[in-house]
This record gives structure tokens, sequence and C-alpha cells, in this order.
């Protein structure tokens, strides 16, 4: 198997960000985002986002990231 059709790494995460600001949109994958954040006013580059692991609901059992 190549490195292209391994499946990519998932990790549920929270993004926290400062108000008046918003996560870039990722033009690699639709509904996708990213870590950058913009200005909401003139979509300007602020920084990035802080992420934190959201506890697992799942922790006694499989959890694959998604809500069921």
């Amino acid at each position: 198997m190549t490195d292209s059709q391994r499946p990519p790494n998932r990790r549920l995460v929270e993004a926290v960000y400062p108000f008046g600001t918003h996560l870039d949109v990722s033009r690699a994958s639709s509904d996708g985002m990213r870590g950058n954040v913009r200005d909401d006013r003139d979509n300007s580059l602020i920084g990035q986002a802080e992420l934190f692991d959201v506890p697992d609901r799942y922790a006694d059992g499989y959890h694959d990231g998604y809500d069921h």
C-alpha cells in the first residue's frame, strides 16, 4: 500500500478561536476547515486556533470520531 492509498489520520478535537474570527475553509476537501484563524471583517490572517481533545463519550467501546 502506498502512502497515497492510506486513509488519513483522524482525531476528534474542539477548535477554540477568538470572537469575531472564523476558521479557514479547506480547499482540499469539501466541508473541511483548516486551523488558520481569519478576521470576520476583512478575512486577514490572525493566527492559529487552539485544538483540544474532545473527551471520548464511548470510552468503554469503539469510537470512530463521528456522532452516530
